[in-house]
């Protein structure tokens, strides 16, 4: 499987300009949505690397991509990303991106496979309380074809870039039977007054690992998350919302805006609880992940 470098990190192999295909097939498949890709921490004590090579394998084989087995597939990823990081005691941001290395939409699959291994500079650690200033969330229209694979198309980057030039720090999407599904980067988690812990039912969403997590660490903590569509409306009722994903963790949400109206999301006594639990789970006491990561391969 070929690989090709996107990164700003200085052993890099080679630069975006310098490795990225010329042939328009590629381009096509990249930016018009026919490819698949995974985001996660390089932290040392992060351990569910193999989470998301797993999840980005199963949804390269929906797409009809060439791969080999499970096995050879992540150790190849984790031979490169080794190469690349070194022995480097910051968390960075790693974006593995599948896609067919020749395509148009006259072929069939099964498609030969390239991979962009996409490596940004140093995160900060993810914070050990919830922080005090949320974020302000804006409601926009868009449905993805395929709610639970986590596709490569540009279109909710695009409708985020333009939200953020008008001070809004990430969107929420709305589908067309009017409901809130996730965010571009995030999953949805919320706290309703009637309904209590939620997420959105993961046929609307993908089902993010980070959530995977929080869900297995609420049951730890005695708070039972469960599926719940959710509709503009239904934030009057909501007093907390967060987004997840394995970036940022649990990013609580200040206000939510929609067609002129503004909510106002007052947090709730048990989030702390929640993202305590969680962060123990994924973080804490698991030194010795990595060292089962091929033999549960």
């Amino acid at each position: 499987m070929p690989f090709l470098f996107s990164t700003n990190l200085s052993k890099s192999a080679g630069l975006w300009h310098q490795t990225m295909p010329i042939h328009p097939q590629a381009v096509n498949a990249l930016f018009l949505g026919m490819s698949v890709f995974t985001t996660f921490r390089s932290d040392n004590a992060y351990c569910w690397r193999r989470t998301h090579l797993k999840r980005l394998y199963e949804h390269g084989k929906r797409i009809g991509l060439d791969l080999p087995v499970f096995r050879d597939f992540a150790g190849e990823l984790e031979a490169q990303l080794t190469r690349l990081l070194g022995d480097s005691p910051s968390p960075h941001r790693v974006r593995l991106t599948l896609f067919p290395a020749d395509y148009s939409p006259a072929l069939r699959p099964p498609f030969q496979t390239a991979c962009v291994v996409d490596l940004q500079n140093a995160l900060p650690e993810i914070p050990k309380t919830l922080q005090g200033n949320g974020l302000h969330l804006v409601v926009v229209s868009y449905e993805t074809s395929h709610p639970q694979l986590k596709q490569g198309s540009q279109l909710p980057a695009l409708l985020l870039h333009h939200a953020k030039a008008s001070d809004v720090d990430a969107v929420l999407w709305k589908n067309s039977q009017g409901e809130l599904t996730e965010s571009t980067h995030a999953n949805l988690l919320f706290h309703h007054r009637s309904w209590g812990w939620c997420m959105p039912p993961n046929k609307q969403a993908l089902d993010g690992v980070t959530l995977q997590q929080i869900r297995k660490a609420s049951d730890s903590v005695g708070l039972q998350l469960v599926e719940h569509r959710l509709r503009v409306d239904d934030l009057a009722e909501v007093d907390a919302l967060f987004l997840t994903n394995s970036i940022h963790g649990m990013q609580a949400v200040a206000s939510v805006e929609a067609g002129g109206h503004r909510w106002e999301m007052e947090g709730h006594p048990s989030s702390h609880d929640l993202f305590t639990a969680w962060r123990s789970l994924a973080f804490d006491g698991l030194d010795g992940c990595y060292s089962a990561f091929y033999t549960n391969s």
